[in-house]
């Protein structure tokens, strides 16, 4: 059932991103599409919680890094 439920939100997403709408929130991180898709080879790979999470996690290092400041 949950790969079931993975294969039908990817496809609803690939579905919208065909329609020109790129303003979408996914995974368990809630990664907007329109931003970080090309970080990933796929839909399917930016929705596993493992790489969604370890994508977050290496992104807010860097912008630590660049600003020293977590607000910023």
């Amino acid at each position: 059932m949950i790969e079931s439920n993975k294969r039908k939100t990817a496809a609803l997403i690939y579905e919208v991103l065909a329609e020109g709408i790129t303003n979408i929130d996914a995974g368990v991180m809630q990664l907007n599409v329109n931003w970080h898709q090309e970080n990933f080879k796929s839909i399917e790979k930016m929705l596993k919680p493992k790489k969604n999470i370890e994508y977050v996690v290496g992104f807010l290092l860097k912008l630590y890094k660049k600003y020293s400041d977590w607000h910023k």
